[in-house]
C-alpha cells in the first residue's frame, strides 16, 4: 500500500535481507528498523523521496550508501550506526538542507569530509567515530546549533582547526586520531563545552589558561599526547569537573596542589609524565573520587590517611621498595 507513512519494527530479531518492496512505499516519511539483523544493501533507499526519518542502525547491513540519498531532501534523521558499511561518505548528505541528526558512527566508511560539514543550518548531532575517515578537518564552520561533534577513532590528521566550534556544542571527541599541532587557545570559547576528548592523538605544546573558562566541563580527556609545561591553575575554576586525564604526556610542572578543590572529581589520571614537587599533606579529595593514578612521575611525599580511607577502586603512585618516591600503605605500587 503506497499510502503507507510510517514503519517501525525496530529492536525484533528479524532478519534477512530489507525487502525492496519497502522503497517503493512513495508516501513513507519514517522507516525505523534498528536492532534487528538485516544483512544486505541498502541500495534503493534514494527512491523514498518523502523520507525524513531513518534509522537502519545495529544490524549487518554492507554495501555503501547509495548518493542517491540526497533526494530524500526532507530528511531530518539518519541513523545507521553499528553496521558494516563501506564506501566512501557521499557528498550528498551535506546538501540535505534539513538534517538534524546524523549518525553513521562503527562503520567502516572512507574518505574525506566535504568543507561544509560544519555549515549545514540544522545539523544539531554528528556522530561519525570508529569508521576509517582521513585528512584534515574542515576548518569552515558556520554553525551555530550543533551540540555534538564525534570524530574519534578515525584518522584524521593536521591541526584542530581554530575556527571549531559553536555556541552550543556540549560535546567534542577528537581523540584516536593523528592531529598534530597545538590545542587552539580558542577552544575556550566553547563555554558550554561538557566532555572534551583529544586523546592519543600527537598534540604537542602546552595546554591553553583558556580552558578555565571552560566552567561546564565534566570530562577533559588529553592522555596519551606529546603536552609538556604545567597543569594551568585555572582548571581549578571547573567545579563540576568529574574526569580529569592528563596521563602519558611530558607535564613538567608541579604537582597541582589544587587538585582536591574540586568538589566532584571521579577520575583524576595524571600518570607518566615528568611532573615535580610534593604531595601536600593535608591533601583531601571528595568521596567522590574513585580513580587517582600519579606514578611515573618526579613526584615525591607520602598519600595522607584520608585520601587511603576513600577505598579508592585504584590508586597508584611511585611506592615500589627500596627506595620509593611516595609513601603510601594503600596504594598500588610502581618503580
Amino acid at each position: 500500500d503506497c499510502s503507507v507513512g510510517q514503519l517501525r519494527l525496530y529492536d525484533n530479531s528479524i532478519g534477512g535481507k530489507i525487502p525492496k518492496s519497502l522503497f517503493q512505499l512513495s508516501n513513507l516519511h519514517t522507516l525505523y528498523l534498528d536492532k534487528n539483523k538485516f544483512t544486505g544493501n541498502i541500495s534503493g533507499i534514494g527512491s523514498l523521496l518523502n523520507l525524513q526519518n531513518l534509522d537502519l542502525s545495529n544490524n549487518q547491513l554492507t554495501g555503501t550508501i547509495e548518493n542517491a540519498i540526497g533526494n530524500a531532501e526532507g530528511l531530518t534523521d539518519l541513523r545507521l550506526s553499528n553496521n558494516q558499511l563501506t564506501g566512501e561518505f557521499p557528498i550528498e548528505i551535506v546538501e540535505l538542507q534539513s538534517l538534524g541528526t546524523l549518525l553513521l558512527d562503527n562503520n567502516q566508511i572512507e574518505g574525506t569530509l566535504p568543507s561544509a560539514m560544519f555549515s549545514m543550518p540544522y545539523l544539531v548531532v554528528l556522530r561519525l567515530h570508529r569508521n576509517e575517515f582521513f585528512g584534515t578537518i574542515p576548518d569552515r564552520y558556520e554553525s551555530n546549533i550543533l551540540e555534538e561533534i564525534h570524530l574519534d577513532d578515525n584518522a584524521f590528521s593536521g591541526p584542530i582547526p581554530t575556527t571549531f566550534g559553536s555556541p552550543e556544542l556540549r560535546e567534542l571527541y577528537l581523540g584516536g586520531n593523528l592531529l598534530t599541532g597545538q590545542i587552539p587557545q580558542d577552544l575556550g570559547h566553547l563555554e558550554n563545552i561538557e566532555i572534551l576528548r583529544l586523546d592519543s592523538n600527537k598534540i604537542k605544546g602546552t595546554i591553553p589558561d583558556s580552558i578555565g573558562s571552560l566552567l561546564k566541563t565534566r570530562e577533559i580527556h588529553f592522555e596519551y599526547n606529546e603536552l609538556e609545561g604545567d597543569i594551568p591553575d585555572v582548571i581549578s575554576n571547573l567545579v563540576g569537573l568529574q574526569h580529569l586525564h592528563l596521563d602519558h604526556n611530558k607535564l613538567n610542572g608541579d604537582f597541582p596542589n589544587w587538585i582536591d578543590s574540586l568538589p566532584f572529581l571521579e577520575h583524576v589520571h595524571l600518570n607518566d609524565n615528568m611532573l615535580k614537587g610534593e604531595i601536600p599533606e593535608d591533601l583531601k579529595f571528595s568521596d567522590t573520587l574513585g580513580e587517582f593514578t600519579l606514578e611515573r612521575n618526579e613526584v615525591t611525599g607520602i598519600i595522607p590517611q584520608s585520601v587511603c580511607d576513600l577505598s579508592l577502586i585504584l590508586l597508584s603512585v611511585d611506592c615500589s621498595e627500596p627506595a620509593p618516591r611516595v609513601e603510601c600503605s594503600c596504594c598500588t605500587c610502581f618503580r
